[in-house]
């Protein structure tokens, strides 16, 4: 087993790459101008080509031997590819455990659906405006800031949150040294 970059493959080459090989790709778009060239790399040398993608009617999936089609919102793949991985490597007997595992992800969507009844609201909820005291800067302090003897500040902040209470000259302070 070997992973590799579509475009390094073909620099590289693979002298293990043959009839029994197995070369999996995948590209949401199905366009991937690498991949489309290492699939005819491969299918060249005999291997056995599959392909994940967006679109059945892709460039790529109309080129691999075996074309398996998702949402492309559902990308990158890393669901299928645990799956698919895992099966490929079940039935050369080097994966005991695929079937306890392939059941358990299978239950996964109904746990899922089951959390989300329990749930008190939606998800993600709503971040609360910070709020903060605003506090009146001395006349001492006021002249070694800078600001004027009655401007107002975020208590626990020199830099401006948002929270603009009235009178705050932290925004204005904020941006003036940023510029």
């Amino acid at each position: 087993m070997r992973s590799a970059i579509a475009a390094e493959l073909i620099v590289s080459g693979d002298v293990t790459l043959g009839e029994r090989s197995v070369v999996i790709f995948t590209s949401v778009s199905g366009t991937t101008d690498d991949s489309i060239r290492a699939i005819e790399y491969c299918k060249a040398r005999g291997a056995y080509t599959v392909g994940f993608t967006g679109y059945a009617d892709s460039p790529i999936a109309k080129s691999v031997d075996v074309a398996l089609i998702s949402e492309p919102k559902t990308w990158p793949f890393d669901m299928q590819m645990l799956l698919f991985m895992g099966r490929l490597l079940a039935r050369r007997g080097e994966f005991d455990g695929y079937d306890k595992l392939a059941d358990e992800l299978a239950g996964i969507p109904g746990v899922l659906v089951e959390v989300a009844k329990q749930g008190p609201s939606p998800w993600p909820p709503p971040s609360p405006r910070p709020t903060r005291t605003p506090t009146t800067t001395s006349s001492s302090a006021a002249e070694t800031s800078g600001a004027s003897p009655t401007s107002t500040r975020c208590a626990s902040s020199r830099r401006c949150s948002g929270c603009a209470p009235p009178g705050c000259t932290a925004r204005s302070s904020s941006t003036a040294r940023s510029s």
